[in-house]
């Protein structure tokens, strides 16, 4: 099988989650922050949407489809992976 059959592309895994921020509790609590119920509830969770990037994908590809620049994208994961 040639490189030409081949069609690999990365796959992103995506998935919804909450996150508790003990910050959060107390701006509810302070009335700084208003939980509306969608994105922020009263127990002070955040609904996040996360998504895994393996470092070793093409990420020229990958800054494409999220519409950013693979400068950008390189950046974004040195700043969050360390």
């Amino acid at each position: 099988m040639s490189s030409k059959e081949v069609d690999v592309r990365p796959t992103i895994a995506i998935t919804k989650a909450h996150i508790q921020m003990l910050e959060l509790v107390e701006a509810i609590d302070k009335g700084r922050l208003v939980a509306d119920g969608k994105i922020l509830n009263k127990d002070g969770s955040c609904v996040v949407t996360k998504a895994a990037i393996e470092h070793v994908w093409h990420l020229p590809g990958v800054a494409k489809r999220f519409g950013v620049s693979e400068a950008s994208l390189r950046r974004c994961m040195f700043e969050q992976t360390g």
